[in-house]
């Protein structure tokens, strides 16, 4: 492809390779038509460079600024600008088993329910890009319904930042392996970092994941999978999440922490780093309730990792309950309202359905 400018959009079809040989702008204003549509099993290069990116825009509902669809389909985009600018559509979709990798670029929607990247039993592999959504319920990533589950698509995000104005990740059905890694991210405008519905089934992995400010550590927002679905979740590499979860299961590496202010609920819990159960609120000690407290309900519990929790004197307090088997080796850090607990005491906050757990309590005992 030559340099210069595309007002109508390319179609690339059929067996063969394409690149282009300078910098591009493609524009597309009408309906139903993206900025460059590959498929048939085209490999296709697009390149800027850093004085001049090549640019794909367009303004037409239902128009994806990139689409690749088809086994054997794949692009590698370098320095490129992606801005879509109506409802309902996607800077960059991937479907029936194409492929795209995508490296220093911008990826911006502004319309309403227009995610930045969708995919459908396909790959995406993104790197040091800046992605964001500006529109009310626009995701950072959508995955696409699958006909077969045992096709999943794979998302691969490394470095860079994400800033969603929606969802961070929504699963309607979508079958996905996503792994975000040393990824700044801005808390999601909806307050949830992974939304798993429809019959959805996501296996997330967050790897020494970061806010966007020097001063929040932690990635803030909330994870839930519906009854029919499945939501299995990875905490690796020193990340620090805080939000309620309600999904099948969580794993936290030695050095990874999760903190939650309401009520969760997991099928499965391996726990090798820090669990901290938080206040609904700010109330002062002596003006706390029972409802200020929160519960964690496990199916099964393993690991060898250290529960942070609240009691007061009144016999309040946080409370973890596994209705099955709980195994491994748990230290408790309790905060009380003015004294550390006795031993018998902290029991009364966990609770297991059998298995051969320890809770170990890890304050020093003051007394009382």
């Amino acid at each position: 492809m030559e340099k210069k400018n595309y007002n109508e959009g390319i179609d690339i079809k059929g067996q063969s390779t394409v690149q282009n040989k300078g910098a591009l702008s493609v524009i597309s204003h009408h309906q139903n038509r993206p900025a460059v549509k590959v498929s048939e099993g085209l490999i296709l290069t697009l390149k800027g460079t850093q004085d001049k990116l090549t640019t794909l825009t367009t303004s037409g509902k239902n128009s994806p600024g990139l689409l690749a669809s088809g086994s054997g389909t794949e692009v590698t985009a370098d320095k490129i600008e992606m801005i879509i600018k109506r409802e309902n559509a996607d800077v960059v979709k991937a479907d029936a088993g194409a492929t795209i990798h995508i490296q220093d670029s911008t990826i911006i929607t502004r319309g309403g329910s227009s995610p930045a990247l969708w995919s459908k039993a396909s790959t995406l592999k993104i790197s040091d890009s800046h992605l964001e959504t500006t529109g009310t319920d626009s995701a950072i990533l959508y995955a696409g319904p699958e006909n077969n589950k045992k096709t999943k698509s794979l998302v691969q995000i490394t470095k860079g930042y994400l800033n969603p104005s929606g969802d961070l990740i929504v699963s309607q059905g979508g079958a996905i392996d996503i792994v975000l890694h040393k990824v700044s991210l801005s808390s999601p405008g909806s307050g949830y970092i992974l939304k798993v519905i429809d019959k959805g089934e996501v296996n997330l992995v967050l790897n020494q994941i970061k806010g966007t400010k020097e001063t929040e550590k932690q990635l803030r927002g909330n994870i839930l999978a519906d009854p029919l679905s499945k939501a299995d979740v990875t905490l690796k590499g020193g990340s620090e999440l805080s939000g309620n979860i309600n999904a099948t299961s969580l794993f936290i590496d030695p050095d990874s922490t999760w903190s939650f202010t309401h009520n969760s609920v997991l099928k499965h819990l391996s726990h090798e780093g820090n669990m901290t159960f938080k206040f609904h609120n700010n109330t002062p000690w002596n003006k706390k309730t029972k409802k200020d407290y929160s519960t964690l309900s496990l199916e099964t519990l393993s690991g060898r990792g250290t529960f942070w929790m609240n009691t007061d004197i009144a016999g309040q307090g946080d409370f973890l309950d596994v209705k099955g088997e709980a195994n491994g080796q748990f230290k408790v850090m309790v905060t009380d309202s003015g004294r550390s607990p006795t031993s018998e005491y902290s029991l009364k906050i966990i609770q297991t359905g059998g298995g051969t757990a320890e809770f170990t309590l890890a304050n020093p005992r003051e007394g009382g």
